[in-house]
């Protein structure tokens, strides 16, 4: 049979409603949901069973696709995330498309939160499967396709989610680029004493992970960059970054540049509970351990480079920009305390 035969031929749904072991027939009227699902058109088998999953579940599957000729499958149990996959595999082992099947999920998102309301209950199922009939009338068979990707990797996040992502990557073999928008990396680890459960110090933690970044040879570290543009697909992605410059190079006496400063802002590191400069390290143990500027808080007033002995201070560097082509990205971002509003839960009462 062809591709077009195929496409014209007839709809033979079969439906199939689990019990879930009582987890949704307790709740829903499985046997009724069938029997009236079984009047729908296109839908040529509709049965209930005790626990779709289990392997009579699935062999009544098969050996209806093979009997009623089944070109669409439906089952209406619990989650996908448990167990599409492993419907899916009996259409593919029995000649169907797995992609010509849709599950339900008529336990979370019914009997579960519907628990005294069986006759609800029992309607909606009934009008969730009669959603996916309606959508396996335009499902289409898919085929797995292949495409060549660029061995080379965009991580978006210096914490501890990107360096772990990255050094992951690289034990496979595949180039990193890091990227992290502040002049540090670390992340909000760098902010905690130890780690829950383990009560390990996050300090160790997080230093053991730079040190074995900064000596991976496949890993290229970006600091003070972002991402601000994109484009491509799967396997290959045009990215352009904006780094910009740190502004300091190999100063001797960083206390005393600091202390030069006049600015002052809120030490974001201390969740603004202290200040500090313009020209700062982040913490003792930062990564790089190098002074960097924070050029939306620098008046460009020069005392820092009237204090700096060695190196230098350039005041007047501009961002640059660089295009890398990458076969994939992860988004390692990190988060942001939530602080609540005045009386919120209680805050500040």
């Amino acid at each position: 049979m062809t591709k077009e035969e195929k496409d014209k031929e007839p709809l033979r749904i079969g439906v199939y409603v689990c019990h879930c072991g009582g987890n949704i027939s307790d709740v829903v009227d499985v046997e009724r949901v069938a029997e009236v699902i079984s009047h729908d058109e296109g839908v040529v088998v509709s049965r209930d069973y005790i626990f779709m999953c289990s392997d009579p579940g699935q062999n009544l599957i098969a050996e209806d696709i093979k009997e009623h000729g089944l070109n669409r499958v439906i089952v209406a149990s619990c989650s996908p995330d448990l167990h599409e996959a492993t419907f899916q595999n009996v259409l593919d082992k029995n000649g169907l498309n797995k992609y010509l099947y849709m599950h339900i999920n008529i336990r979370e998102q019914d009997s579960w939160v519907h628990s005294h309301e069986h006759e609800k209950a029992t309607e909606k199922a009934i009008r969730l499967i009669r959603g996916a009939i309606a959508g396996v009338r335009h499902e289409k068979p898919l085929e797995p396709i292949m495409k060549d990707a660029t061995k080379r990797a965009l991580v978006v996040g210096g914490g501890i989610s990107g360096l772990t992502a990255a050094l992951d990557l690289a034990d496979r073999g595949i180039a990193v680029d890091l990227v992290e928008k502040q002049p540090f990396l670390g992340g909000r680890i760098t902010q905690l004493t130890k780690l829950f459960p383990t009560d390990v110090s996050a300090k160790e933690v997080i230093q053991e992970m730079v040190n074995r970044v900064v000596n991976n040879s496949r890993i290229t570290i970006r600091l003070n960059t972002e991402v601000v543009e994109g484009s491509g697909a799967i396997g290959s992605f045009k990215v352009k970054l904006r780094t910009i410059p740190r502004g300091v190079q190999g100063i001797d006496n960083p206390d005393e540049v600091i202390d030069s400063c006049p600015v002052e802002v809120p030490n974001e590191h201390d969740y603004g509970l202290t200040t500090r400069k313009a020209i700062f390290i982040k913490c003792p143990d930062a990564y790089p351990n190098e002074l960097a500027i924070d050029w939306e808080n620098c008046t460009r007033c020069g005392k820092c480079v009237e204090a700096a002995k060695g190196g230098k201070i350039t005041l007047d560097d501009t961002p640059s920009e660089e295009e890398i082509v990458v076969g994939s990205i992860i988004m390692a971002t990190g988060f942001k305390p939530y602080e609540p509003a005045e009386g919120e839960f209680g805050y500040g009462e």
